[in-house]
């Protein structure tokens, strides 16, 4: 909650009075051996490492799953979609 409080999340805006966009990493395999960790989230981090998200200070991903969408409504619907582009 360090960070948290240092970020005034609790706010939703950062030090400087604007909202936030953060993209939280998990190191992975993919991400080493470690030289530099600028280097490393630039040439070799991809989607697979991120954890969360937040977008003008609002939390849109946690723990991998996104909070914004109906990602089961969203899939139902490409099949929909498929089906009738292969029914052609």
């Amino acid at each position: 909650m360090y960070h948290s409080f240092t970020l005034h999340a609790h706010e939703r805006r950062s030090s400087l009075g604007r909202f936030a966009d953060i993209v939280l990493f998990e190191r992975g395999p993919n991400m080493y051996p470690e030289h530099s960790l600028a280097a490393n989230l630039v040439y070799s981090a991809g989607p697979q490492n991120v954890s969360d998200v937040v977008i003008d200070g609002r939390l849109v991903m946690q723990d991998r799953r996104i909070l914004t969408l109906d990602e089961a409504a969203i899939t139902a619907r490409a099949e929909e979609v498929s089906k009738s582009i292969k029914n052609r």
